[in-house]
């Protein structure tokens, strides 16, 4: 087995470069303003479908938490009998663009979740698996 090249500091150099560029483009800029603006609201929702159990095979409760979340952003919402959801925001192009997460856990039935924030940093189980992710896709 051959050996993974490593980046050169003329790599990296060119990395930073193409992220310096993106960063100041104007959806780019507005976008991570936006992020910076709604940081608190992310975090409550990361939180909250944190603490919501979602053993495997009983993700229904963290289903009809997310479907809620799409209609209030007026998606059209749909859960299928495994507990998918799907959301659906038609656009103005003939492409589709789709984001997704998953919503289950690993967790037994009845593990303590013990979701809390303290200071900046969220903590519990699944708040930086399936809980950001889900969060992500609000």
């Amino acid at each position: 087995m051959s050996p993974v090249p490593r980046a050169t500091s003329s790599d990296v150099f060119d990395l930073q470069q193409k992220i310096a560029e993106l960063a100041v483009l104007p959806g780019v800029s507005s976008a991570t303003g936006w992020f910076r603006e709604h940081e608190s609201q992310i975090a409550h929702w990361q939180m909250e479908v944190a603490a919501i159990p979602a053993p495997p095979f009983g993700e229904s409760a963290r289903s009809q938490w997310l479907a809620a979340k799409f209609r209030e952003l007026e998606l059209t919402t749909a859960v299928d009998a495994l507990g998918n959801v799907t959301g659906l925001r038609p656009g103005t192009s003939p492409g589709i663009v789709s984001i997704s997460a998953h919503i289950d856990t690993v967790f037994p039935s009845g593990t303590p979740l013990r979701i809390r924030q303290e200071g900046r940093q969220l903590l519990g189980a699944g708040i930086s698996d399936n809980a950001a992710g889900v969060a992500a896709l609000i």
